[in-house]
């Protein structure tokens, strides 16, 4: 963003606590435009999530879907 509009300020948003600074990530910031759309684009790199380990993932993730719902977000 800073290189399509350098003379605009960008101020990284706070964590609500200090267990995640996304802003300061060094993974975060491994993430381009690009990135995202060779993914989108070519649906690669593929994922493969062994059954066991996906259907215990998955009712902690209906959970926050069903919280976020009830909140409006």
């Amino acid at each position: 963003m800073r290189k399509a509009n350098p003379l605009k300020e960008y101020i990284p948003a706070p964590p609500k606590d200090s267990t995640c600074g996304c802003s300061e990530c060094n993974f975060m910031k491994l993430i381009t435009i690009e990135k995202i759309f060779k993914c989108l684009r070519d649906e690669k790199p593929e994922i493969l999530i062994d059954t066991e380990i996906l259907n215990k993932a998955r009712r902690p993730i209906m959970r926050m879907m069903e919280i976020s719902e009830k909140l409006g977000l």
